[in-house]
C-alpha cells in the first residue's frame, strides 16, 4: 500500500482578511504552481483516490491533483486537518485502495510522516514545502511505525521533473 502525502498550495495569509482560516483560498500564484507540482508528481506517482482535508486551500490544491490524474471526486478526512494520525491511517485503509494521495497541512504533515515511519509523530523532522510531496509505503495496511518513507519532493523538483518530461515529448 502507497500513501503520498501532499502540502496545499500557497495560501493567503492568514489574518483579518480571512477570519475564518477555513475559508482560506489558494492565491493565484499557488494555483499556478500546484498545477505545475501535480504535472511532476504526475510522472512519479499516480492514485486511485485523493483524500483531502476539509479546509478550503487543501480541497482546492486537492482538486488540481485530480484533475492531473483524471480522477473525479475527493474523499474528506478530517484527521488531515487535525492532526490525529491514528484516524489518518484509519481513512486511508478505509478507501482500500492500494495507491492514496492525502492533502493536508503543516505541522500534521511532517507529524504523519514521522508517526508512519517510526509510530512517533515527534521522532523525525523533515522540511515540507507548499506543493511538496512524500511518498510512504506500507507491507499491507497502513499502520503506525510500519511506513518506509520512499521520497521526499520539494515542489521546485516536483517543477524540473515536468519540466523535463515536457521537453523530452
Amino acid at each position: 500500500m502507497e500513501l503520498c502525502l501532499v502540502r496545499h498550495g500557497i495560501a493567503g495569509t492568514a489574518g483579518p482578511k480571512w477570519p475564518d482560516d477555513r475559508l482560506r483560498p489558494l492565491t493565484g500564484k499557488g494555483v499556478r504552481e500546484m498545477k505545475a507540482a501535480a504535472k511532476g508528481l504526475r510522472m512519479l506517482f499516480v492514485p486511485d483516490v485523493v483524500l483531502t482535508s476539509p479546509l478550503l486551500r487543501a480541497i482546492q490544491t486537492a482538486e488540481i491533483l485530480c484533475d492531473a490524474f483524471g480522477i473525479d471526486g475527493l474523499h474528506i478526512s478530517e484527521a488531515l486537518a487535525s492532526g490525529d494520525n491514528d484516524r489518518l491511517l484509519a481513512d486511508v485503509a478505509a478507501t482500500r485502495s492500494a495507491r492514496v494521495v492525502a492533502v493536508g497541512h503543516l505541522p500534521f504533515m511532517a507529524e504523519a510522516i514521522s508517526f508512519a515511519v517510526t509510530g512517533d509523530a515527534q521522532t523525525i523532522h523533515c522540511l515540507c514545502e507548499k506543493g511538496s510531496a512524500a511518498l510512504l509505503s506500507f507491507p499491507d495496511a497502513p499502520a503506525a511505525g510500519l511506513a518506509t518513507l520512499q521520497w521526499l519532493v520539494q515542489p521546485q523538483a516536483l517543477h524540473l521533473i515536468a519540466d523535463g518530461a515536457a521537453t523530452r515529448r
